[in-house]
């Protein structure tokens, strides 16, 4: 299960994500981000100081949005993921292509 928070300040998108982002609940954050970028967002902060657990699936989507902010120029960020989802973000590579904040 995942919970999916959306807070807008100006330019600015922050997605708080709480529980797990796995195949089940990627498709739900996939279709908030196409949203989200319709919008015209170009900050996006992804808050994962809730986030239990990411599979492949999730980090589809991650990189999706990486790869849609670089086309546009625009700024993301990864904010407090825990210790199993730094290390999954560590031993896939994510950790050298996201900006994350600790």
């Amino acid at each position: 299960m995942l919970e999916i928070k959306k807070q807008v300040e100006g330019q600015q998108v922050q997605i708080d994500l709480i529980g797990n982002l796995d195949t089940n609940t990627a498709p739900d954050l996939d279709a908030l981000m196409k949203t989200v970028f319709e919008e015209g967002a170009s900050d996006i902060v992804l808050e994962l100081g809730q986030l239990k657990y990411v599979s492949s699936a999730g980090l589809r989507v991650i990189l999706r949005v990486q790869k849609k902010i670089n086309a546009i120029k625009g700024r993301f960020v990864v904010r407090h993921p825990n210790a199993i989802v730094s290390e999954v973000f560590a031993s896939t590579g994510f950790d050298e292509i996201l900006t994350i904040e600790k």
